[in-house]
């Protein structure tokens, strides 16, 4: 190929891929800024069917909340990321070892992201699912939505 044509194409192809990274970053500040009016917008009533989902239904807490050496949890710190007190019984190189913090989401995660991972198992930008044990949700609209507003509810504390 001719090497003028080559410096040609790479040219376009980074004109295009800067397009589509300031169009990402354009959606990703309308989706921040819709996710700020939904966060003000959450009922308590929500809150508290998030609270109630993450602590007995999904059981987040189990996983991203860290323990004493007694296997108690640990109360002020419901939600902050933790190491997994367990790991898997066959070699598996994709495990995580750790939880995340997810009080008040996941740094730089905007609801909408949330939600969207807890009914598609995707996250952001549409990569799969964290490595096991984290499971792909498949949660409905609602129950995502009610998750999202106490995760969001509690990002004061976590931080």
């Amino acid at each position: 190929m001719n090497p003028n044509r080559t410096r040609t194409l790479l040219a376009a192809a980074g004109a295009v891929t800067l397009c589509v990274v300031g169009l990402m970053a354009f959606a990703d500040s309308s989706s921040r800024d819709a996710a700020k009016s939904a966060s003000l917008s959450a009922s308590p009533a929500q809150v508290k069917r998030g609270e109630y989902l993450v602590h007995n239904v999904v059981l987040c807490v189990d996983c991203h909340s860290p323990r004493s050496e007694s296997g108690a949890f640990l109360p002020d710190r419901h939600l902050t990321g933790s190491v997994l007190p367990f790991g898997p019984i066959v070699p598996m190189p994709a495990w995580a070892p750790a939880a995340p913090l997810i009080a008040g989401l996941p740094a730089g995660w905007t609801e909408e992201q949330m939600v969207r991972f807890l009914k598609t198992g995707e996250r952001p930008l549409g990569l799969p699912a964290t490595r096991p044990p984290m499971p792909p949700y498949r949660l409905g609209q609602d129950d995502a939505e009610a998750i999202t507003a106490y995760l969001r509810s509690l990002g004061s504390r976590a931080r």
